[in-house]
């Protein structure tokens, strides 16, 4: 499957939700639906199924649904809930989508990267509804989803690459090169491996994941701003706010006051 997206084509959010399946099971079979759709399953077992064929997924999954296509979820809610994020849109070219007719896996997130675009954009649809920071997340997500190779899944498997992730997340003392050393790699070489699999170079990754620990932090505490910037050793607070509203397109501080306001 070729990747799907295309720059010079309109996506249009209509709706972005967290689903929780306690029923068994729920059916297209009757009639067509309505919209594209992704879903990402965080937790437990789903099976689609269409003309006879069957899809299983497990967490980390992405399925593509299809506008017009018929189908049948079943949830294996022995175990509890299962949850999804589910993203819905519409598409200006549907001949992007003229030879998709049903659904098929998109892409396995065993590294949890696609996940925080789908919680990204999720919470901020829940507060805000489709204003012009969702629509930028929404986009944010497309983009991170056409990084993805969809045929070439094998790349994942990649275990140095895997480990070269754990210590750009959890080693901020260890540079680029320092970490493809402990790997056995020159740097060029993991630089290259890393983006194959992630769609990103290993210092923007490690940007992005600073990010997410400082909203995390905005979110759960009432540290001082500047002392989360260096605690994530962003030394210049003034280049952390640079970057953190280039990722989310609000400062810290102004993030922090709307979230204090649907609390």
């Amino acid at each position: 499957m070729n990747n799907i997206f295309k720059n010079d084509a309109d996506y249009i959010l209509k709706m972005a939700m967290r689903q929780f399946w306690r029923n068994q099971k729920y059916s297209y079979k009757n009639q067509a639906r309505r919209d594209y759709g992704f879903l990402y399953l965080l937790s437990g077992h789903a099976v689609y199924t269409f003309d006879g064929e069957s899809i299983e997924l497990n967490a980390g999954d992405i399925i593509c649904l299809p506008k017009g296509s018929y189908y049948e979820a079943k949830f294996d809610i022995g175990m509890g809930a299962v949850k999804n994020y589910l993203i819905n849109f519409e598409v200006s070219d549907d001949t992007l989508f003229q030879n998709i007719k049903y659904p098929f896996i998109y892409h396995k997130d065993e590294l949890n990267i696609i996940s925080s675009y789908f919680k990204e954009l999720v919470d901020t649809f829940n507060f805000e509804g489709n204003s012009l920071l969702t629509k930028s997340l929404f986009y944010r997500l497309l983009n991170a989803l056409a990084s993805v190779n969809v045929t070439d899944n094998n790349k994942e498997n990649d275990s140095d690459v895997n480990k070269g992730a754990v210590l750009l997340k959890e080693r901020f003392d260890l540079s680029v090169e320092d970490i493809a050393k402990k790997l056995h790699l020159s740097r060029s070489a993991f630089q290259k491996r890393f983006k194959d699999v992630f769609g990103v170079a290993p210092i923007k990754y490690r940007t992005i994941k600073k990010l997410e620990k400082a909203k995390i932090y905005l979110d759960t505490t009432d540290m001082p701003i500047k002392e989360i910037a260096e605690k994530l050793e962003f030394y210049d607070l003034s280049y952390f706010y640079k970057v953190f509203e280039k990722y989310y397109l609000v400062t810290p501080k102004k993030y922090r006051d709307n979230l204090k306001k649907y609390l």
